[in-house]
């Protein structure tokens, strides 16, 4: 709902702008896992919601869960974790869980577009937000990264206390009735209350076709008034 015009010069020499912009990707690697989420990542964040909505207006799908036909656009998935004797930090969480969490969404049930992020519980335990136009079934993915933290050896204190491993650790629903879906994707994708303590390790990506995208573009040729 928005336009958005800009000079984009077509011929230019190569030395000022790319000596830049490598100095900004050294300085961008330096602090790329500060454990905080900066202005820049909030900014990066925002156009990945963009550029999915406009690719992914929503359909019609038939839903397994209720066996109705429903109009379907986004998917929100929260992934918690049980108590723990230390909480992770985010690169231990992301390469026990996330990272195969997001291999099994790609390769078993075809995911190809998403936004994650992580953020701290008031515990001080990691948890994850996914975004996706993918459909998949909530039973799925609660039986998916309950495993994984079986593998991982984090639902032993929980099988103690409760007598089993499956702990009602996702929370899984769908939007697509909010009036203004970017504004509100990206303000809760982007909130910084909850990243202020920092953790090692990534706090947000996004799936490989997201950072191919180009925002919709159409040329448009500016001409002298004395031509």
């Amino acid at each position: 709902k928005s336009l958005v015009q800009y000079y984009e010069p077509m011929y230019c020499s190569s030395g000022g702008i790319n000596l830049k912009r490598q100095v900004n990707m050294k300085a961008q690697r330096v602090h790329r896992y500060a454990g905080k989420l900066s202005e820049s990542a909030r900014k990066r964040i925002a156009r990945c919601v963009t550029l999915m909505l406009q690719a992914y207006p929503g359909k019609w799908i038939n839903n397994p869960v209720t066996e109705r036909k429903q109009f379907h656009r986004l998917s929100f998935v929260t992934l918690t974790i049980p108590e723990t004797d230390e909480n992770l930090t985010a690169r231990e969480a992301y390469d026990k869980l996330l990272k195969h969490f997001l291999q099994w969404l790609r390769r078993t049930e075809g995911v190809k577009t998403y936004i994650w992020k992580a953020e701290l519980q008031q515990r001080g335990q990691i948890h994850y937000h996914i975004t996706t136009p993918s459909f998949i079934h909530y039973q799925s993915i609660r039986d998916k990264w309950n495993n994984l933290m079986r593998q991982a050896g984090l639902l032993d204190n929980f099988r103690k206390k409760y007598g089993h491993e499956n702990p009602n650790s996702t929370d899984i629903h769908s939007v697509r009735k909010l009036d203004n879906i970017e504004a509100y994707l990206t303000k809760y994708l982007c909130k910084s209350e909850q990243n202020q303590t920092a953790t090692s390790g990534k706090l947000w990506d996004c799936s490989e076709n997201l950072k191919s995208f180009k925002y919709y573009s159409s040329p448009v040729e500016l001409h002298n008034k004395a031509e």
